[in-house]
């Protein structure tokens, strides 16, 4: 059994029952400070779930609304969420697992993509960014998945939509707190506590551009 923490309290995917009595766990991807993101399953198809932190207020409430503020997205590459709700006084979301591997994993396995692929990659995932209208602010590798394309390169989507700007920032006085954001895709002014916009997110598709061609973001350790 594979033992993670999640919220401060220890799951273990072997016993763990489905997050709303629907998704079973499968795969962890990525800890991030406002929660984990999982490679999940129901009635035999494949999801990724987000599941959150302690701490947040009104879980419930920030759950329906990233799926309504997602449910209208009609956007090439943009992936809406399909289900939400709260658990244990955290907030989870679900939507269909598209693709064959995240933009992180393809990027380690090949040790890298070729600089067209990262470039046309990267295209894609900006347009889908920008025909949102929304800021994203927690864009990070294992929310862009990969599908090879007829012909060559990639087909990208994009998971996270409907959460900027629902939950708190990053605040240095207290590390402790959740908050949304990817730390090794944060911008400065999210690093300082400082009010985020879109901008927050071209400096995130600066880390995927990196990463893409060098098989990991610059400031990782």
């Amino acid at each position: 059994a594979v033992r993670t923490e999640v919220g401060g309290q220890s799951m273990t995917e072997s016993n763990a029952g489905p997050v709303g009595g629907k998704y079973r766990l499968s795969s962890l991807k990525v800890s991030l400070p406002m929660g984990e993101i999982w490679e999940a399953e129901r009635d035999g198809n494949p999801f990724l779930v987000l599941l959150s932190a302690a701490g947040f207020d009104a879980p419930a409430d920030i759950a329906q609304g990233a799926v309504d503020i997602t449910e209208d997205l009609d956007i090439p590459g943009a992936v809406s969420w399909s289900d939400g709700g709260e658990e244990d006084g955290r907030f989870w979301l679900a939507a269909p697992l598209l693709g064959e591997g995240s933009f992180s994993d393809v990027a380690k396995q090949k040790d890298g993509l070729t600089p067209l692929e990262t470039a046309t990659t990267i295209h894609q995932v900006a347009f889908a960014l920008e025909c949102t209208g929304m800021p994203h602010l927690w864009l990070c590798g294992e929310l862009v998945r990969l599908a090879p394309a007829p012909g060559g390169g990639y087909n990208t989507y994009v998971y996270g939509f409907g959460l900027g700007h629902q939950l708190p920032a990053y605040q240095p006085l207290d590390k402790s707190a959740p908050f949304l954001g990817a730390p090794n895709y944060m911008s400065p002014e999210q690093a300082e506590g400082n009010e985020a916009d879109n901008a927050s997110d071209v400096y995130a598709l600066g880390v995927l551009l990196y990463e893409g061609i060098r098989s990991r973001p610059p400031f990782a350790p």
